[in-house]
């Protein structure tokens, strides 16, 4: 949706009257500001008994998306009051388009929705000043990331106010921008000061470098990347903590990043380095079960091990083990290999063995696919299954053919006979030689005298 907002948000930029929809705005704020005088007075014994506007199981559970309403319930939001006291004007359906998109912006509450609130401010300055920082607020983390993209417009005024919410927020410094508890609020924070290519940033970014959290991590990273050269003092700062010597003088930003990275991973994944050699050790002695137990709690651990490539002989040996035993694990074994290793050095092998389940899953239902066993084959020319599955679809088509030339015979033979006999049937008779002279002599004998009576 955010593109088309954004479009539209141009679209208003340009065209709309905003005295026009200044005057309708003050008419419905002087309505918002009565009825919030009105219940201050009569809900302030009972303000604590207020329905919150946030699911509140929900909100204990991180994990449980939260969604915001479009318009705020309990609340003198000025899209309600604006909308109460309809007019058929365009600057009136201008203003209900600004307000409920910066609202829809609120309900979508990602980063680029941020932004795109941040422009209502940019486009039409004081006149939605209010409005843009209570979606913000409501917002709360989600709307720091912006905001400090925001801390470096153009605009002089967007800068300044951009910093003042930052400041009141209490996220104006990045060591306290970086301390938020939103894994993606964080990565975005992250790569908001890596565009900006913030210096001062340089430090609180290189400490989520080795984050245990694989999202947060790879954006720090990624923030460096886009800083560069200005960071390498504070690279090698790092890398001379963490290993107690300095870097190569003829390291360049790129490689000092590259070694303080590569000392984080071996020093978060010592457990996981551990694991993978044990599980290599049990697949060597052949206990390929075992290992692949230990396989998978790597892969739990780290996702995009380096070394997971080594793990796809032992995946594709225990499905071959168990090929003819427990088709469904065998398959589910191969999937999680070709997975891991989609275009490793055993790639084909394990696709063969794939296509080789298939063919003999439609054998199984009567269809031999020799098209699917050939594609086994040229994947792997040692799949002895693959093999034996096309010496099998040989036999039978041999012997489909062979039982259809003995129908055929048979049928032809048949089809001859009856010819024969319907021919036999319908030839008309011929009249035997005796007969015709019979016939010729006493055609040639006259008439006898007729008997005279007297």
């Amino acid at each position: 949706m955010l593109p088309s907002i954004a479009a539209k948000l141009i679209d208003l930029r340009k065209n709309a009257d905003r005295e026009a929809m200044s005057t309708i705005l003050e008419a419905a704020r002087k309505e918002a500001r009565k009825d919030l005088k009105r219940n201050d007075s009569t809900n302030s014994s009972d303000s604590e008994d207020r329905e919150p506007t946030r699911n509140s199981a929900n909100a204990q559970n991180p994990l449980v998306p939260n969604p915001l309403p479009l318009i705020e319930p309990n609340s003198p939001d000025w899209l309600k009051y604006v909308i109460q006291s309809p007019k058929d004007s365009q600057p009136y359906k201008d203003l209900v388009a600004t307000l409920a998109l910066t609202r829809t912006c609120t309900a979508i509450g990602t980063t680029p929705a941020a932004r795109q609130i941040i422009n209502v401010y940019t486009y039409f300055g004081d006149l939605f000043r209010i409005d843009v920082q209570l979606q913000l607020a409501r917002l709360n983390d989600m709307a720091v990331p912006a905001l400090i993209e925001a801390q470096y417009h153009d605009s002089k005024m967007v800068r300044t106010w951009a910093k003042k919410r930052l400041d009141m927020m209490g996220r104006s410094i990045p060591s306290e921008a970086v301390g938020l508890t939103n894994n993606q609020a964080v990565a975005d924070v992250l790569r908001a000061y890596g565009r900006a290519r913030e210096v001062d940033a340089v430090r609180a970014i290189v400490s989520f470098a080795n984050s245990d959290r694989l999202q947060v991590r790879q954006a720090a990273r990624e923030a460096i990347g886009q800083i560069g050269e200005p960071a390498h003092w504070q690279l090698r700062d790092a890398y001379e903590q963490l290993m107690a010597e300095k870097p190569a003088k003829s390291w360049d930003w790129q490689r000092t990043a590259k070694e303080l990275f590569a000392v984080y991973d071996r020093a978060r994944l010592q457990e996981v380095y551990t694991t993978m050699d044990e599980a290599i050790a049990l697949a060597n002695q052949g206990n390929h079960k075992e290992a692949i137990v230990l396989f998978d709690r790597v892969l739990a651990t780290a996702p995009m091990f380096e070394r997971r490539g080594e793990m796809v002989p032992t995946y594709l040996a225990r499905a071959e083990a168990l090929a003819t035993t427990d088709k469904s694990t065998a398959l589910g074994l191969l999937r999680r290999a070709i997975a891991i290793d989609p275009s490793g050095e055993h790639a084909n092998q394990v696709r063969s063995n794939l296509a080789v389940f298939e063919a003999e899953e439609l054998a199984d239902n009567g269809f031999l696919d020799t098209t699917l066993i050939d594609k086994a084959i040229e994947l792997d020319p040692a799949n002895a299954r693959a093999h034996a599955l096309r010496t099998r679809a040989d036999t039978q088509i041999e012997q489909t053919e062979t039982t259809w030339k003995r129908y055929a015979a048979a049928i032809s033979i048949g089809v001859v006979a009856l010819a024969a006999m319907v021919f036999t049937a319908l030839l008309p008779k011929r009249t035997r030689p005796a007969d015709k002279r019979d016939k010729s002599r006493t055609a040639k004998t006259p008439d006898a005298a007729p008997i005279r009576r007297e």
